[in-house]
């Protein structure tokens, strides 16, 4: 009886270092995951914010008296959120018939018209991951028809 009682002992010591490099292998893991999340959720944030701001530029450049410089300010101020500032974001205007700089995106133009704001930024990940991209190239687009000019 002895010696079943010592065998069980042995085999319980042996198998405390097992449970701690398992431990470590699950540990890197999960902790891999939840960093992967919170960069992903940064990226989602982002993309959201140039959608939301392209949108709200478009609108605004529709509106009679609005110019290629304040739909842009209007892009880029909208375009501010998590880990990204507006003023990093390229902006491009267009409607058919039209370049900025010629007057009113909707002047002159028929209600089938319409203005299309593009917005691109380059997004350096939060947290470099293993076998990620450092950056990403996100894209936000609004349009709206010129139907109020």
């Amino acid at each position: 009886m002895n010696l079943g009682h010592r065998s069980k002992v042995a085999r319980r010591a042996s198998e405390k270092g097992a449970a701690a490099v398992e431990f470590a292998v699950v540990s890197v893991l999960l902790l891999t995951l939840i960093l992967g999340i919170v960069v992903f959720g940064a990226l989602l944030a982002q993309r959201l914010a140039l959608s939301n701001a392209a949108r709200q530029a478009a609108r605004f450049g529709v509106v009679e008296g609005n110019e290629c410089a304040g739909i842009t300010s209007e892009a880029r101020d909208n375009a501010s959120t998590l880990a990204m500032s507006g003023d990093d974001v390229d902006v491009h205007i267009s409607r058919a018939g039209f370049t900025c700089g010629s007057g009113e995106p909707c002047a002159d133009s028929d209600q089938t018209d319409s203005v299309r704001v593009e917005l691109s930024y380059e997004s350096t990940l939060l947290i470099p991951l293993p076998g990620l991209p450092s950056s990403v190239e996100l894209h936000g687009v609004g349009e709206y028809r010129c139907e109020f000019s």
